[in-house]
This record gives C-alpha cells, sequence and structure tokens, in this order.
C-alpha cells in the first residue's frame, strides 16, 4: 500500500459511495429484516444522502449500520482518513496528529482510534480489505435485530 492519501477521504459523498459498494457487494439489503427488492432511496431537503426505506419493515437506515461507523456523527470522508493516517501512512499517525488533520477533538480522534483498534486492521492488504473488516456482519439481515434506527 502506498502513503499517498485516496481522492475519496477528501469528499464525503464520495466516501460514502465507497462504502455502500463495500457493504451491499450485491445490491442493498435491509440490515433490519432482509429485504433486499422493496427499497426506496429517500431524497429531498429534508433526508441526508444514502438514506434508504425498507417497504417491508418500513424502517430507515442507511450503509453504515452495523458497522464501526454506525452511529457516529463524524463523516464518513473524516474516518476514511483517520484510517489512512493511523494504518496506511508510515511512521502512523498519533492522536494529535488526527485531531490535527481532521479539525476534530482530541477527545473524538482518540474514539475513533479506540474503536478501529478491534477490527484487526494491521493485516489488512489494502483499504478495501480494511473496509470489509470493519464492515464485518454489515449487510445481512439481523434477524430479530430491533434496535434504534439511523
Amino acid at each position: 500500500m502506498d502513503g499517498s492519501v485516496p481522492s475519496w477521504c477528501w469528499n464525503e459523498s464520495v466516501a460514502r459511495e465507497k462504502l455502500e459498494a463495500i457493504v451491499w457487494m450485491r445490491g442493498a439489503v435491509c440490515p433490519h429484516c432482509g429485504e433486499g427488492k422493496r427499497l426506496y432511496a429517500l431524497k429531498g431537503a429534508s433526508h441526508r444522502p444514502g438514506l434508504y426505506k425498507c417497504g417491508r419493515c418500513r424502517r430507515q437506515f442507511t450503509a453504515t449500520v452495523g458497522t464501526v461507523f454506525h452511529g457516529s456523527h463524524v463523516p464518513l470522508d473524516k474516518w476514511f482518513l483517520a484510517i489512512h493516517l493511523l494504518y496506511v501512512k508510515k511512521p502512523p499517525a498519533s492522536i494529535r496528529e488526527i485531531e490535527k488533520w481532521l479539525g476534530i477533538s482530541y477527545k473524538t480522534a482518540w474514539a475513533l482510534a479506540q474503536r478501529l483498534k478491534g477490527a484487526d486492521l494491521d493485516r489488512a492488504r489494502d483499504f478495501d480489505d480494511m473496509l470489509r473488516r470493519l464492515c464485518r456482519g454489515a449487510g445481512r439481515a439481523a434477524q430479530g435485530d430491533r434496535g434504534a434506527d439511523t
């Protein structure tokens, strides 16, 4: 893996599309009920990009459900840049450097690093493999899961 920062680390919509391609390799699937056909992209000023609604269970979801990114208020492009700084860049960035590069607080930078630690990213072959490791279990229906909506 080379150390140059990929272009999708600087653009949130491109980062979201990349995550959707990794999580939903065979097409979007509702993480709540497993429906794969009756899914509707919610568009308009009142909806955030990447938000879908299931026509079967009527719940809303994004590609981040079931991933390490779920429930985070940090944009995906900043997550991807943090992954790059911690696992691709040699030597890895410190928490203070991540704080500065991403324009977030030290506490948030530390929390990002802690979430990423458990994913065993050191063994990944490339960035896509890192994302696959972070998204394990996402894209499959969580049968009986009645967790919080996204």
